[in-house]
């Protein structure tokens, strides 16, 4: 039975529908509560200018909030300010709700308004983790995938191999697990069981590696039978990644497929 072949195709569906570092169309989500506040001058008299400005104002003040409210993985970047203007520059579908609770015009002709806002946690998922990426430059990988064919560890890292060329093809500087083991005198088949994405982190940080890509994929058959004389098999693939900074843990992506198939 060709298991093997189903782990290449599968992760190759995963990575082209669904790749860890995709902004993607994300639901809202759960959604972060913050008040927020914004302002700007009034110019010729223009009262609904200088609100229509003061609630861009209000939207980056909101977002601020919500980035240090749920963000903690990041905020110690060197580029963190990078990161920031690019999370402030796509506020449309970020923000859902804005609701202004008070306004007010100050004696220095300046209006200020406050308001109540709800920020998509997922919509800012999907454009801090490309922020995030964009602001590393062209960051080291590491790839680690436990890979197994029913309750036995896969002979050839198929998966991980596969995750490897593809990263590679877009770009990104690789960082050979493999050899780094080899290196160290580390057991990777031991690191990979540990399942401790912690221990994980400390292989990748290392060697360097600024983001880590880590999961599993596995293989099991759910039908073994003789139809007209032929035998059919049918095997379920399950793919499953994530994408994390090696430093931080902050989270940059994840995603899962899985796959029913059958065949001779």
């Amino acid at each position: 039975m060709r298991i093997r072949n189903f782990f290449f195709v599968f992760l190759m569906i995963l990575l082209s529908a669904a790749p860890a570092f995709s902004a993607g169309v994300q639901a809202a989500g759960e959604l972060i509560k913050v008040e927020a506040e914004g302002f700007a001058p009034i110019k010729g008299g223009d009262k609904n200018g200088a609100r229509e400005a003061a609630k861009r104002s209000a939207y980056r003040d909101a977002l601020e909030k919500a980035l240090g409210a749920y963000v903690t993985g990041i905020t110690e970047m060197q580029n963190f300010e990078v990161v920031k203007d690019k999370v402030f520059s796509q506020t449309t579908g970020i923000v859902k709700k804005f609701d202004i609770v008070r306004e007010k015009v100050g004696d220095d002709g300046i209006l200020y308004i406050t308001a109540i806002c709800h920020v998509a946690q997922a919509a800012l998922d999907g454009v801090l983790g490309p922020a995030v990426l964009d602001a590393l430059g062209n960051p080291r990988v590491m790839v680690l995938l436990d890979e197994r064919i029913g309750d036995k560890r896969s002979f050839l890292s198929t998966a991980e191999s596969e995750t490897m060329r593809v990263f590679e093809k877009a770009g990104y500087l690789l960082v050979d697990s493999t050899q780094a083991s080899i290196l160290k005198n580390i057991d990777l088949d031991a690191v990979r069981e540990s399942a401790d994405p912690e221990v994980f982190r400390q292989l990748a940080r290392d060697f360097q590696a600024d983001v880590l890509i880590y999961g599993k994929a596995y293989a099991s058959s759910f039908a073994n039978q003789v139809v007209s004389g032929v035998r059919i098999y049918g095997v379920r693939s399950t793919v499953q990644l994530k994408a994390v900074l090696a430093n931080t843990a902050y989270q940059l992506g994840s995603d899962a497929v899985e796959e029913k198939t059958k065949g001779v």
